[in-house]
């Protein structure tokens, strides 16, 4: 039985490699042989083939070897964040809170476990609704968790205006549905009142 063995590299080597010289020869069995030219089970061997000659017969095969795999890329243990956006006006649960443009600026920070805590602002620098609202700030901290396919992001949330705190906690689950359709659910419950 003849067993042809090729290493298959997953580059090409270099013009002038040990492959362009000829091979040193393989004992099996305490019996010397000598190599012989490239030939894989398709009759033809890769470019960068070494064959090994390991036994008697007609059964050739192709051993390939590549390059270890990459190793992924650490995640940093803590990472943040900083925006800026504005809106042509100010909507709270579907109310207009203001009557002019807004700015609302955010910082967050996250920790590689999946703890977030951040801070979202709301500011009104038209005449009037610096008046009667002039700010919003919103500070938040939430969980991330992976359950299998599932995910669920326990978070508590406080929106604080002059005159006005109100604290809710919210549960967001996700999670795949069928195909490209996921689903997503926000129960929320509202720790405290309005004062």
């Amino acid at each position: 039985m003849l067993l042809l063995l090729s290493l298959a590299l997953a580059e090409d080597p270099p013009a002038s490699t040990a492959t362009d010289a000829p091979s040193a020869p393989v004992s099996v069995g305490g019996e010397a042989l000598s190599p012989t030219p490239p030939v894989s089970a398709g009759g033809s061997a890769p470019p960068s083939a070494t064959p090994v000659v390991v036994g008697e017969g007609e059964v050739p095969a192709t051993v390939s070897t590549s390059a270890p795999p990459e190793e992924e890329e650490e995640a940093p243990f803590f990472t943040f964040g900083v925006e800026l956006d504005s809106n042509a006006r100010y909507l709270w649960r579907g109310l207009g809170v203001t009557s002019g443009p807004t700015l609302n600026p955010s910082v967050w920070g996250a920790l590689d476990f999946g703890l977030e805590f951040g801070l979202w602002t709301s500011l009104h620098p038209s005449p009037a609704d610096r008046e009667s609202y002039p700010y919003e700030l919103d500070p938040y901290l939430l969980y991330s968790i992976e359950l299998g396919p599932i995910g669920l992001e326990p978070q508590v949330i406080a929106f604080v205006s002059p005159g006005s705190v109100t604290v809710d906690s919210i549960l967001d689950i996700t999670g795949p549905l069928v195909g490209p359709l996921g689903l997503f659910v926000r129960p929320a419950l509202l720790l405290t009142e309005p004062m």
